[in-house]
């Protein structure tokens, strides 16, 4: 493989232009450092994913020069219960997420992940220290006392190029390239179920309830949220000898959401995909000038609505830390402490 090399340097390389990366690459461009962010892809994920977040991720979304208050588009304010029902739909249990914390903001928000990434990418794209550049994988080459080369190259086979940075933050994902570059070993926890998620957008006669609900029903245990502004979500687990590939027809999709009363006269089917919902975390979160946020570091099932959520504490805990010692107003060591 030829390479090319640059003499192009960043205080800090991402790793990964999801929304933990781009929302890292957010606050230490506001904060005034030069920022890479590379992936994979060549463009966002159009369709939604991590759905809900709680006050404290609004008041993360407020420090990023975001507040949730001011994006209709993407994101809704929640304040109701969280139900827990049987299959005869009799309450089990009820959470109480409704009225506002002591941050001021609402306990529970849901959104639509492509818009609210828009929203991020638009912000970024205000900071002239922040690049993003996508269709490239990026690994680490070297790692030294002064800083770390990381080596990209097109996906399409093009000549490799490698540039300098401070420090490097993997967010690439439960199968991240930066953890395994870094040799940082994965804590398995063995939890793997597939799920089949449906995203629909309700139309004129959709009658569906509006609450959060975790349908405890052993013959196929299900969950029924909001997903944003205008839109719903369900989440069927499959069960034994069940084929993934079935369940993703659309004949299949509209045969269980029959029961809800949901049907193409009143709803917009957007996607329906099998994702294996897993658990684990990385062994350590730090080698050196390498740190993993997001997936890359723990990985969790959906129910809580956690997972989006702690990448976002990620990168706050981190950011300001990293601020202060890339000014030269911190030892390094403030670092072990993420």
């Amino acid at each position: 493989m030829s390479r090319n090399t640059h003499n192009e340097s960043f205080d800090v390389v991402i790793v990964g232009a999801g929304p933990v990366g781009k929302m890292a690459g957010l606050l230490l461009g506001r904060a005034g450092h030069s920022v890479l962010l590379v992936d994979r892809k060549a463009e966002d994920y159009p369709l939604p994913r991590a759905v809900g977040h709680d006050a404290e991720i609004a008041r993360l979304m407020q420090r990023a020069g975001l507040p949730v208050d001011g994006m209709p588009d993407a994101v809704e304010a929640y304040d109701d219960l969280y139900v827990w029902v049987n299959a005869a739909d009799e309450v089990l249990q009820e959470i109480d997420v409704s009225g506002v914390s002591t941050s001021g903001w609402g306990n529970m928000y849901f959104y639509n992940q492509p818009t609210l990434e828009g929203r991020i990418a638009s912000a970024l794209a205000g900071l002239p220290n922040v690049q993003i550049r996508r269709g490239l994988t990026a690994r680490v080459a070297d790692q030294h006392d002064e800083g770390v080369t990381i080596a990209i190259e097109p996906m399409d086979g093009g000549p490799e190029t490698t540039v300098r940075a401070r420090y490097v933050l993997g967010a690439d994902g439960a199968n991240s390239a930066t953890r395994i570059d870094a040799g940082i070993e994965w804590h398995d926890l063995g939890y793997f179920f597939d799920w089949l998620v449906v995203d629909v957008i309700p139309g004129d006669g959709f009658d569906v309830t509006h609450l959060a609900k975790q349908i405890c029903d052993p013959v196929r245990p299900t969950t029924v949220v909001p997903s944003g502004p205008g839109r719903r979500r369900w989440e069927f687990m499959l069960l034994e000898g069940e084929d993934a590939k079935e369940l993703e027809r659309p004949e299949k999709i509209r045969e269980l959401l029959a029961p809800f009363g949901v049907n193409p006269g009143n709803a917009q089917f957007e996607r329906g995909v099998v994702y294996t919902f897993a658990a684990g975390w990385a062994e350590k979160w730090r080698a050196d000038r390498i740190f993993l946020v997001g997936d890359a570091a723990h990985l969790m099932p959906p129910f809580a609505a956690q997972g989006l959520a702690s990448g976002f504490r990620d990168v706050l805990n981190l950011s300001w830390k990293l601020d202060l010692v890339l000014r030269g107003l911190a030892e390094d060591s403030l670092l072990d402490s993420y």
